[in-house]
């Protein structure tokens, strides 16, 4: 099976219970699983982290549970074997867009038996993708209501037929959750905003919007649309004029925002997630992003 365990802390509210997977392995979606690993967990963690020389190996992490495929495909495609069909890949980046989590590779491997023997083999992610990070760490992780919600979104997602807008978006989406930097996390989920609704409108003669309109603008249109309450336009112009400020220079952690920053960047994030998951459920949603002239269209600019 191929596996990624979630090393992160998952904080429990007053009175809130551990969910089901902490206990016993949950079923997600077909041979896609959740669950506990046991003392698989300290195993996969000797087997990854290198002993060096000398060297004594810090503690392993806690691993609560993992995401795991049965009956992985055992042929690689494009020269890639873990997660060859990219199964995982994709249930993780739609839980998601349910809720942000710190979910990350470093310690991805394939687990399988061989003729009695168990062989341990590394998905070998470093850098990019090996490490997670969310906005809110007391709200990190996967929840019991979580996996009902995924499951309708794993099924609707197999049927959707995504424009490229979208797909882009969701891919920055999930692009956001590997840096801790905010200089790179903000003006990403602008440009994932941006790549929604923004249209190259230098040939037109009439009409024409600047790139701070179409964002503030059709943005605002949009959530209209969905009845939603997403943000207002002072909002929007905030998250438009944050994003100069960090691609300028303007440093910091997602751990270290605050105050109205902190509110502004989640404003943005979520925004994010409910545009991206409404055109998944949705097609008619999803035909808003098929061109040019349907965003300028159906959003009015």
């Amino acid at each position: 099976m191929d596996v990624v365990p979630y090393t992160g802390r998952q904080w429990l509210g007053v009175g809130e219970v551990p969910p089901a997977h902490y206990h016993m392995p949950v079923r997600i979606r077909g041979d896609i699983w959740i669950g506990p690993l046991g003392g698989l967990r300290a195993d996969i963690a000797h087997a990854i982290d290198s002993p060096g020389e000398n060297y004594r190996v810090p503690r392993p992490p806690t691993m609560r549970f993992a995401l795991y495929r049965r009956r992985a495909p055992e042929t690689a495609q494009n020269g890639v074997f873990w997660d060859a069909d990219r199964a995982l890949a994709v249930c993780i980046q739609l839980s998601r867009l349910i809720r942000p989590s710190s979910i990350a590779y470093r310690y991805a491997c394939r687990v399988e038996f061989d003729h009695g023997t168990r062989r341990i083999t590394p998905a070998g992610i470093i850098g990019h993708q090996a490490l997670g990070w969310c906005a809110n760490e007391t709200d990190d992780a996967i929840k019991d209501s979580d996996i009902i919600a995924l499951r309708k979104l794993l099924t609707a997602y197999a049927k959707a037929k995504l424009p490229n807008r979208v797909k882009n978006a969701m891919w920055m989406h999930e692009h956001l959750a590997w840096t801790r930097l905010m200089n790179v996390r903000w003006p990403l989920v602008v440009t994932a905003l941006e790549a929604l609704v923004h249209t190259d409108d230098r040939s037109l003669k009439r009409g024409r919007l600047g790139s701070t309109d179409q964002f503030t603008r059709r943005l605002s249109k949009l959530q209209s649309l969905m009845r939603v309450s997403l943000w207002t336009a002072d909002d929007l112009l905030g998250i438009y004029e944050h994003r100069s400020a960090f691609a300028h220079g303007v440093g910091g952690r997602i751990d270290a925002l605050r105050g109205d920053a902190l509110r502004l960047y989640n404003a943005a994030e979520r925004g994010l997630r409910a545009i991206i998951t409404r055109a998944i459920v949705h097609s008619p949603s999803a035909d808003i992003f098929s061109s040019d002239s349907t965003i300028r269209t159906t959003l009015a600019f």
